[in-house]
Formats: C-alpha cells, sequence, structure tokens
C-alpha cells in the first residue's frame, strides 16, 4: 500500500482520460452511496416493514445480476459511449420522476430501471478502464480505479447521513 502512494497520489491509470475516469468513478459511487444511504429509509415510511423492505433489496439484485448478463449482448450491439450516453439520460429522468412518486409502487416503478442504468453504467466505465490500461498493469490500473470508487463509498453515506440530519425527514 506504501508503495502505491510514496510519490503522489495517482489516478487510475497513465492514460490522459485517467484523471476523468478516477474523478467520475468517486462521483459515481459517491452518489449510489448517498442514495443507497437514504432509500432504504423513504421505502420503509412507504411500505411500513422491514421485511418488505430487504425482499425489495433482494428483487433488486437479482434485477442487477440479470442485467449483468445481458450487458454482453447489449455491448456487442452498441457502443459503450452510446450506452452510457442514454443510460445517464434515462437515469437523470428516473430520478427526478422519484422525488415525485407518492406510492410505493409509482416508486419500485421507478426504481427498478434506475437499477439497470445504474449497472450499465458500472459495466461500461469498467470497460473504458479495461481498454485504457496496459495489458501488462491491468490489475494495477483497476485496483486505482476501484481505490477512487471505494473512497466514494466511504464520503457518501457520511455526507447522506450529514444531509438528512441538517435538512431531516420531510
Amino acid at each position: 500500500m506504501l508503495r502505491f502512494f510514496k510519490d503522489k497520489i495517482p489516478t487510475h491509470h497513465k492514460h490522459p482520460n485517467g484523471k476523468a475516469f478516477a474523478i467520475l468513478a468517486l462521483i459515481c459511487s459517491t452518489s449510489n452511496a448517498m442514495f443507497h444511504t437514504i432509500f432504504p429509509l423513504i421505502l420503509l415510511e412507504k411500505i411500513g416493514d422491514v421485511a418488505y423492505v430487504g425482499i425489495y433489496a433482494a428483487l433488486l439484485a437479482v434485477i442487477a445480476l440479470c442485467t449483468s448478463l445481458i450487458s454482453t449482448t447489449l455491448f456487442r450491439k452498441f457502443t459503450k459511449s452510446f450506452v452510457i450516453k442514454i443510460v445517464f439520460s434515462v437515469s437523470i429522468l428516473l430520478l427526478f420522476a422519484m422525488t415525485f412518486a407518492e406510492h410505493f409502487w409509482q416508486l419500485g416503478g421507478l426504481d427498478l430501471p434506475r437499477v439497470v442504468c445504474v449497472m450499465l453504467m458500472n459495466i461500461a466505465i469498467g470497460l473504458y478502464v479495461y481498454e485504457f490500461a496496459k495489458k501488462n498493469e491491468i490489475g494495477m490500473e483497476e485496483g486505482r480505479y476501484y481505490f477512487f470508487s471505494n473512497i466514494g463509498w466511504v464520503i457518501g453515506p457520511i455526507l447522506a447521513g450529514y444531509c438528512s440530519f441538517i435538512i431531516g425527514n420531510q
């Protein structure tokens, strides 16, 4: 670990776009972690039972698994950049629409395609990291990328907790 940072904190690879991918990993992971910290509380408020929240989370995991299995054919038909553009746009629209959902079925109906979008975004970004990395340094390159991603998963719940403390549950 010390050898990894002996000179400076590097981005995830030496390609000129490496810094952009590292920042993208940090932003995406932070936002996903913030969402996943607060969303179960919103579901609990809508559903009223912790067991149903767990079943819902398990359903989302199955949908994410199916999405990852189907993604191979999707990425053979379309370019990574096209998929990212569509998925990012749809995710924004779904998250915006989720703010107006009043019932559980509306919220769940918008959240299921959002999970597909998040999964496709993560796979596409991972494919970009693999494409830009040198073949003999793929482990180091992906390690750096996921290092920034993991930092986001640490920062996200802290920010979500602070925001919910300040704003409250409205």
